[in-house]
């Protein structure tokens, strides 16, 4: 049974690489979706058979609700409003890894390797949940989405990965301390709000690239959390591809990968006044140089 199941789930796998390929080109990007969806409702069939669970009411109930739910957001989402459908259905599941990350790290036995996996899954996907969803909050222009009136935004985002950093070190060599673990996460959440919400409406093709990259890498360390290898390998394909994109994007727009992690978007510009820096909502309408161009 188990050699069956792994067959199944190496099936899957494959589904999805071949999506992958699919998604690459417009003319068979539905059928790349259509696989990998595919792929999925199989993995995920294949592990409720096999699983024991004593009930699976409510995670059957769940499924359909989630797809009760992404077909109406997919009905009433405009065209104009693709890149605010994406982001927030990333952040989606950026915050169920977070979920079965925190909870997989808080309720089992945990060796070294768990426990690197679920400090990753933790880190990456808070980020990419509050990064998602301030992105959503910048794209609809809502308030809390305007950029802050100070220019500190590398000490900000500095400051709290460092003491994301610290934190993971910490619970790595001490891998009792589950409250610590959940500090480190609502850290990495604002982390992810200020990551964001510094960055130019202009730059979020590329600062969505990153977040989705994000979000797939943190699902390939909820499967090793899980030894789940079909969540292991969608994972990684999500998150190299987004890197990949990334760096394409970037390289399209003459934009810096360092930028963008910082939460510095491209209409941050350089000025000084009687010694002091000067965000731009409180400047004049002048013709400036982006900051790269100096």
């Amino acid at each position: 049974m188990i050699e069956l199941v792994e067959l199944i789930q190496l099936i899957g796998c494959v589904m999805f690489i071949a999506a992958m390929r699919w998604l690459s080109t417009p003319q068979f990007a539905n059928r790349g979706n259509l696989c990998s969806a595919g792929a999925l409702l199989l993995i995920v069939g294949v592990l409720l058979c096999s699983g024991n669970f004593k009930d699976v009411t409510w995670i059957v109930l769940g499924m359909l609700g989630g797809i009760a739910g992404g077909f109406w957001i997919a009905q009433q989402t405009q065209s104009t409003a693709i890149q605010q459908h994406v982001v927030l259905l990333n952040g989606f599941g950026a915050g169920a890894s977070l979920l079965v990350a925190g909870l997989g790290f808080g309720s089992s036995p945990r060796n070294t390797i768990e426990v690197v996996a679920a400090v990753i899954a933790g880190l990456l996907s808070a980020v990419g949940l509050s990064g998602s969803l301030t992105a959503f909050a910048k794209l609809e222009k809502m308030p809390i989405g305007r950029n802050p009136k100070f220019s500190v935004q590398h000490r900000i985002t500095g400051s709290l990965l460092a003491v994301c950093l610290v934190a993971s070190l910490w619970i790595i060599l001490h891998p009792q301390d589950v409250l610590l673990y959940w500090v480190m996460v609502l850290v990495a959440l604002v982390l992810g709000y200020f990551q964001l919400v510094f960055i130019a409406r202009k730059d979020m093709p590329i600062a969505i690239s990153v977040l989705n990259a994000f979000s797939g890498f943190a699902a390939s360390a909820t499967g090793i959390l899980l030894s789940n290898t079909g969540l292991i390998v969608a994972g990684a394909l999500v998150g190299a591809s987004g890197f990949v994109l990334t760096g394409v994007i970037c390289k399209a727009l003459n934009r810096a990968i360092r930028d963008v992690l910082f939460g510095v978007g491209s209409d941050h510009i350089l000025v000084i006044a009687n010694g002091e820096d000067l965000p731009p909502q409180d400047l004049p309408p002048l013709d400036v140089l982006p900051l790269d161009s100096l």
